[in-house]
């Protein structure tokens, strides 16, 4: 109490009195929650710098808010941290500390936060709040209560009933099927048999309970082999158990050995048992030493003994805290996959998520019994035996089944949580404490990242379990056992988390389950693989602002279904009202309904397959062979190989007895780069005589033939034509299409028409003009005919400007800002070579487009290269603008690689994604390609510009060299993110359009269209990258795109297909004279005759977020896996947030035109609808 006093004392004139805490707080008590202390802190935020405000101590939490300055951007921050959620405190600074904010609070927390909170040292408060945080944090360091025995509000739902041990075993059928060989015993009611284990088990009903001692004598802590699972038609079962106690010298049990045959003989289906041991096998021969052990294959008949290698509670807890550091903020995100790749986190899920498929595989395929044991048999086991049974039950995925789950599996069986979690205890260096519950919930989120549709819950379910796994707001976790919630009646003295959840379960579901009934998903089965294991960023990473997920796509989706139940109900009441207000006959209102709406409310998940193909307009078959298909996914399949001059399509053969899936291989041949043969005349070995096709789209084809047919000639000689017809003289596949559609994508783009939409020519304000210098390609051959240029520039004074820049590309207008005005102009290298010449012609001109903008006297050169390339390029006789020659600029490199660097990377991207790469190391392997590095620098570029125009307000000049491939990325991305008519599906092919294809991105040599040259140097993804930052864009915001990524896929698609006209060429003037708006089909024809398909469904209109200010960071760019891995049938992404809310827009409008239906047969039966 003294001491208390002497706080109060010390405390600054900040801190307030008891009397008026309360009424200075900012946010709702808990019941049961009393204000400690209120003082004047700054909080270090690492995001955001220092924020003074108001920390808040209770007996539950710490509350700061900030206190913003008038003018302050940043946002009001709010932290609320359970005080159960610290982990350590320490005080930061002494009385010597020198500088602002060098005198405070450090507190590590739980949930991956570190906070840092600024004292004055003046004023003392740091003693009072370090004391009060001590206290309450730390309350058993205390001899003091957790808050959950003072939190005392009444929920409707009482959560502590929601597991009933023999309601749970009647619903697997025990007591109720006779063919079920278990029984259930209360043999452990007071404790007795094994003090860590449930009061309730169930073992093989041929054992008798005084059997039953023996065995427990033989297992580690007395954990016999107990039921955790029964099949419902194998009646194959999961039981758990800890270790024998072998020790070294082999000791065996008979009575343990015949136990575990009474369980594999409780199992009709199968006389095998597997045994998993969750342990690695060096660990497990280890524990011998101390006296444990495993089943020796001598002692134990029939039994199949599995070392699943998942590693102890300090590997994982070690593996954490490195990945803790990797989440913090300060780290470095250079290497950041590689970083994350090194904690050996996601290895430890994929590894415990592996060794539950493999217990599933053993139970649903082989129809085998299982038990499973770890050493204990409270950590490993519980997560192998949990995550099996979610897999296996989809009772166990619904809300209440998944609280039951954990109920039976982990609190019942007595799940260490008092120790692991070290709830109240100031010993955060105790060796106990290790995220092994944490893990099992973060399989749970992988399983249902790859089955959407398989949960009841959502995220949010399983984030709020874990935040309150820590909190000490629930008694749901506290103690280590069974027995010690019952000693302390926990049911009666703390509320459980499951009563506070079902108060409110609706912000708990996922709007995307498809129901215990779905048949389907019966049985899940995810893949264990490192390609699709994913850091839960949403978890992990949450506390950083800007990587917080969004989450539009099931907020839209919950809007329908919201929508859809109200109309749905809404003609339910009409129909309702006219069968009871008038004797219709109820042919007329149903029949009229059902017949004219059947059609629509079919299943709208029906897809038609046809294994033929049809052939396009002016497509034609050149070649039909028998051929074996090498699947690098599921072995040879043989079938048939069709050539026509478009495309090789493959079909297998259908057979009944095949098991892999039906793969049919339609690849156009533009796609084509390599055809090499493999094999001759003495290859051995079935399919060791074939050929291999590589692909720009990063697929690797490969077909095998028979010897003797001979026909591998031919089929080469076929392919190497209509592949590459520009080495054969010939013509590609895009003269001959031709197909009419309604619409001609030939005229999606008119550049004075967009001109024009930019307000030149009509506001005068704009000093730019139109110039008809290049109509004829004399000024730049590479330009297209229509360029705007500063009003106060000559079209003579062009020439010279012209000269002066590489290739005659003098910079020219691409943008314009439409209040600011603001431009985004573009170019090539000034030609300054060694000698550093000048241009006082350029001079003037860079200075007139400076002087176009009234909003600001500067303006911001971004070349995109490496300031090294481009002092190289001086060389060559190219360069850059010197600072005595433009004064006054500023010149920004943006350090963006050449043509040859990027198509390295993706030559090595492609590796990395081909199936047979070893993916024990994978996310380090996409880091080593450097892809997504290249990715963020483009992004990071770009951004650069808007900050620049939007924030600002200066004019922007952007080249590289040539200014045909890093140049047209950046001003392409820049003014997507800046103008959001670029977001709609017409506005990105006309940004397409414009800077692309008519400021003559060299699309012929950059893709190599129908040549056969694979290795010209001149062949780079340029272009494929500006796609892919569309894309990482899209997914920072997924509602202001009009345009999905099937629409950025289709294009790349076609990028390469040579069907349409479109990428043909380098540049306008080639196309033109090649008359390819004539002789071909333009992409923006078909893709417009089709728009609804690539419609993003969260789109909300060129109103939102007119600038994007994405996050250029290697912890927010991913592989863009529905692109690069799409070949692998174990990859294909699946999207049914996508596709549900897509059908639910399809069924809001049925069901509105049905309401209209309605609605206008009840005015013509006799005005009933005046009485409404």
């Amino acid at each position: 109490m003294s001491n208390d006093l002497n706080s109060k004392k010390a405390s600054s004139t900040d801190s307030l009195n008891n009397d008026t805490m309360h009424s200075n707080i900012s946010f709702q008590l808990l019941a049961g929650e009393v204000v400690q202390d209120i003082n004047d802190v700054s909080y270090i935020c690492p995001y955001y710098g220092p924020q003074r405000g108001t920390l808040t101590i209770t007996n539950y939490r710490l509350h700061f808010k900030s206190n913003p300055l008038p003018h302050d951007k940043d946002p009001i921050q709010i932290l609320d941290v359970p005080l159960g959620v610290v982990s350590r405190i320490e005080k930061v600074g002494g009385a010597s500390s020198r500088g602002e904010n060098s005198y405070g609070i450090d507190i590590l927390c739980k949930d991956m936060r570190n906070l840092r909170f600024a004292h004055k040292q003046e004023n003392h408060s740091r003693r009072t709040v370090f004391g009060k945080l001590q206290n309450f944090a730390f309350p058993l360091a205390h001899n003091e209560q957790l808050f959950a025995f003072y939190y005392a509000e009444k929920m409707l739902e009482d959560g502590w009933n929601i597991y009933e041990p023999i309601a749970e075993f009647r619903r697997m059928g025990l007591g109720a099927n006779s063919n079920i060989e278990w029984r259930i015993t209360k043999i452990n009611q007071k404790y007795e048999l094994c003090d860590s284990y449930p009061a309730v088990l169930a073992v093989p009903r041929s054992v008798s309970d005084d059997d039953l001692r023996p065995v427990a004598n033989f297992r580690s802590r007395n954990r016999l082999p107990v039921l955790s699972w029964i099949h419902p038609t194998s009646l194959a079962t999961i039981t758990r158990c800890s270790q024998p106690l072998c020790g070294v010298s082999g000791k065996k049990s008979p009575e343990d050995e015949n136990y575990i045959n009474a369980i594999m003989e409780a199992n009709p289906q199968s006389d095998k048992l597997s045994i998993m041991d969750a342990r690695p096998s060096a660990n497990a021969i280890a524990n011998k030493a101390k006296g444990g052990g495993y089943e020796s294959e001598d002692a134990y008949q029939n039994v199949e003994l599995i070392f699943l290698d998942i590693h102890n509670i300090h590997v994982m807890r070690e593996s954490l805290r490195k990945l803790k550091e990797n989440c913090f903020p300060a780290t470095d995100d250079q290497k950041w996959l590689s970083a994350v790749d090194n904690t050996m986190w996601l290895k430890h899920i994929k590894c415990v998520l592996a060794g539950a498929i493999r217990i599933v595989d053993r139970i649903e395929n082989m129809k085998n019994s299982v038990v499973v044991h770890c050493s204990d048999g409270w950590d490993r086991t519980a997560q192998l035996t949990a995550l099996a049974m979610l897999l296996l039950d989809p009772y166990y995925r619904t809300l209440k089944g998944f609280e039951v789950l954990i109920e039976k599996e982990w609190l019942s069986f007595g799940h260490k949580f008092q120790q692991r979690v070290g709830h109240g205890d100031i010993n955060h260096s105790d060796a106990d404490r290790s995220p092994v519950f944490l893990q099992f919930i973060d399989c749970v989120w992988q399983i249902s990242r790859q089955m959407p549709h398989a949960m009841e819950f959502n995220e949010y379910f399983l984030i709020t379990i874990l935040d309150h796994l820590y909190s000490c707001r629930f008694g749901t976790f506290l103690k280590n056992t069974e027995r010690e919630r019952v000693q302390d009646d926990l049911k009666h003295t703390t509320v459980s988390l499951w009563s506070w959840i079902n108060s409110s379960p609706e912000q708990y579901r996922n709007p995307l389950y498809g129901g215990i009934g779905n048949s389907v998903q019966t049985v899940l089965k995810p893949v264990a693989s490192m390609r699709h294991i994913r850091l839960w960023k949403g978890l992990y990473c949450r506390w950083n602002p800007s990587m917080r997920t969004q989450d539009p796509i099931y907020q839209r989706t919950r809007e329908l279904l919201a929508l859809q139940d109200q109309l749905k109900r809404q003609v339910d009441e009409i129909l309702e009202f006219i069968t009871n207000k008038r004797a219709m006959n109820s042919e007329t209102v149903e029949n009229r309904l059902s017949s004219s709406n059947a059609s629509n409310f079919t299943n709208l998940e029906n897809r038609l397959g046809n294994i033929s193909f049809q052939l396009l307009a002016g497509e034609q078959p050149q070649d039909i062979n028998d051929a074996s298909y090498i699947c690098p996914y599921f072995g040879a399949q043989p079938g048939t190989l069709f050539i026509t001059n478009y495309r090789f399509q493959f079909q297998p053969n259908r057979l009944n007895h095949e098991k892999s899936p039906f793969q049919v291989v339609d690849v156009p041949l533009g796609t084509v780069a390599r055809i090499e043969k493999v094999g001759g005349s003495k290859s051995k070995g079935e399919n060791a005589y074939g050929i291999d096709i590589t692909c720009k789209d990063l697929r690797n084809v490969q077909f095998a033939f028979k010897q003797e047919t001979h026909f591998r000639r031919a089929i080469v000689d076929k392919l190497q034509r209509f592949s590459f017809p520009f080495s054969n003289n010939s013509q590609i596949f895009a003269y001959d299409y031709k197909e009419t559609f309604v619409e001609n994508g030939w005229n999606v783009y008119d550049p004075v028409a967009e001109l024009r939409r930019m307000k030149l020519g009509i506001d005068e304000n704009i000093k730019w003009r139109i110039t008809e210098a290049n109509t004829n390609y004399e000024l730049c051959d590479t330009y297209p005919k229509v360029l705007a240029v500063p009003r106060s520039v000559s079209d003579d004074d062009l020439r010279p400007v012209a000269k002066f820049r590489s290739r005659g590309r003098l910079p020219v207008l691409s943008w314009i800002h439409p209040t600011s005005h603001a431009t985004i102009t573009r170019c090539a290298q000034p030609l300054t070579g060694m000698k550093n010449k000048k241009s006082p012609e350029d001079e003037s001109y860079i200075a007139a487009i400076k002087e176009a903008n009234p909003k600001s006297d500067k303006l911001s050169i971004i070349d995109a290269r490496p300031l090294a390339n481009a002092i190289a390029n001086k060389a060559r006789g190219g360069g850059y603008e010197s600072e005595d020659a433009y004064p006054d600029y500023e010149i920004v490199f943006v350090n963006i690689h050449s043509i040859h660097v990027m198509r390295e990377s993706s030559k090595k991207l492609k590796e990395v994604c081909f199936p047979g790469t070893d993916d024990q190391k994978w996310l380090s392997s996409i880091d080593n390609t450097n892809w997504l590095k290249h990715i963020k620098c483009i992004l990071s570029g770009a951004m650069g510009i808007v900050d620049r125009i939007e924030n600002m307000k200066n004019s922007v000049l952007v080249h590289c060299s040539d200014g045909w491939d890093r140049t047209a990325q950046l001003t392409s991305v820049a003014i997507l993110l800046l103008d959001p008519y670029y977001r709609t599906i017409r506005g990105f092919e006309i940004l397409i359009e414009k800077e692309w294809l008519s400021f003559g991105h060299k699309f012929q040599q950059r893709i190599g269209h129908g040549d056969a040259n694979h290795s010209d140097t001149e062949r780079s993804p340029v272009f494929v990258q500006f796609i892919e930052c569309v894309w990482q864009i899209s997914r920072q915001f997924p509602r202001v795109m009009e345009f999905n990524e099937h629409f950025l896929i289709t294009i790349l698609d076609h990028l390469y297909s040579c069907r349409f006209g479109t990428f043909l060429k380098n540049n306008e003037r080639e196309r033109v004279q090649d008359d390819l708006k004539q002789n071909t089909v333009s992409l923006w024809s078909w893709i417009n005759s089709s728009i609804g398909q690539y419609r993003n469904p969260l789109y909300e209109g060129e109103t939102i977020q007119r600038v994007l200010k994405p996050v250029a960071s290697m912890r927010h760019i991913r592989l863009w896996k529905g692109l690069y891995c799409r070949w692998d049938p174990t990859m294909k992404t699946k999207d049914p947030l996508m596709q549900r809310t897509r059908e639910l827009l399809v069924l809001e409008e049925q069901l509105r035109k049905r309401v209209e239906e309605t609605f206008n047969l009840l005015e013509s039966t006799n005005g009933v609808m005046t009485q409404l």
